[in-house]
């Protein structure tokens, strides 16, 4: 071999060990915000608002520039729900704060690799639940934020405690950005650090059925199932149609050797999706380890025709 064509074989794995490198790109976008309360007496809702505002804004420009001047595979859902999608994704850095009287400043950013926040929202889109799910949660936090402001623009009287409802929107406005963090942290496979902020959210807000099922499912993947089926049953008692809820409280169950309540779960999961051969699947096996042998037959029937069915679509 010539040394022209040993300089040129080099040079072709040079460049394909590298082109992660060459090819990632950077994005990194700024925004602030002000924010002026109108109520009486100091506290930290003036900068949890400000906090808010500025994280908006950066999601809703980051959802713009992924529509704009990227391709994703696939993609057939709105700029809102790329923002929703990216939420519970991306991070957001505060670089800058500070307060005078009742009036807060916020400047905040996103800087991350392009290429994996298009591979993680190609990668969420393909689950419409979990699109679904986490549209769901932005929407009820864009309607907290709109709510806070209208009651802080009217002044807002009354002890800081529980009842309050401008104080109450707060904290739930608060449990959904630390929801959205153990989110991001959960997607990227860091299910330990997921868990301390769903139990952040979680106090402040008892009632948060996504923060139970997600926390259940950390700790299920942590190998924690005696804590994992808690929250799962929570999810369920607090979301009877949380299907993902159910069909995980199924699998801790199982792995619990509580067969029949596994069923009941995986039972519930399958009315409210018909079409989830893995429910007839694992319902058949949790049918099985119960000894009921013919109704695990005609699962594993279901689970079979309902695979047979989509490969000729």
């Amino acid at each position: 071999m010539c040394v022209r064509a040993i300089l040129y074989h080099v040079l072709v794995m040079i460049l394909l060990c590298h082109a992660g490198d060459v090819w990632a790109r950077t994005i990194t976008l700024i925004e602030e915000s002000v924010y002026r309360s109108h109520g009486e007496g100091k506290d930290d809702t003036c900068r949890i608002i400000a906090r808010e505002l500025v994280k908006r804004k950066l999601l809703a420009k980051l959802g713009t520039f992924i529509k704009q001047e990227t391709m994703v595979r696939n993609f057939k859902i709105t700029q809102a729900h790329v923002s929703a999608v990216t939420a519970g994704i991306v991070g957001i850095e505060i670089m800058k704060e500070s307060s005078r009287g009742q009036t807060c400043y916020v400047q905040a950013r996103i800087s991350e690799d392009l290429n994996g926040i298009v591979n993680a929202v190609d990668y969420l889109c393909q689950d419409h639940r979990k699109v679904e799910e986490l549209v769901r949660i932005q929407e009820r936090a864009e309607a907290l934020l709109m709510k806070a402001e209208r009651l802080g623009k009217k002044g807002y009287r009354g002890k800081k405690k529980k009842g309050n409802e401008y104080y109450d929107l707060i904290r739930t406005l608060r449990a959904v950005d630390w929801f959205e963090q153990g989110y991001a942290r959960g997607s990227s496979g860091n299910y330990t650090g997921a868990i301390g902020y769903f139990t952040h959210a979680l106090r402040l807000n008892p009632d948060f059925s996504e923060a139970y099922f997600h926390r259940g499912f950390a700790l299920m993947s942590t190998g924690d199932f005696p804590q994992a089926v808690r929250d799962l049953e929570k999810a369920t008692a607090l979301d009877p149609d949380h299907e993902r809820a159910h069909f995980y409280c199924g699998y801790v169950h199982v792995k619990l050797g509580n067969y029949r309540r596994a069923v009941e779960h995986y039972s519930r999961a399958i009315s409210l999706n018909p079409e989830s051969e893995q429910t007839f699947f694992n319902r058949c096996v949790a049918r099985v380890k119960n000894g009921d042998y013919y109704q695990a037959l005609r699962d594993c029937d279901m689970a079979l025709d309902l695979i047979l069915l989509k490969e000729c679509h």
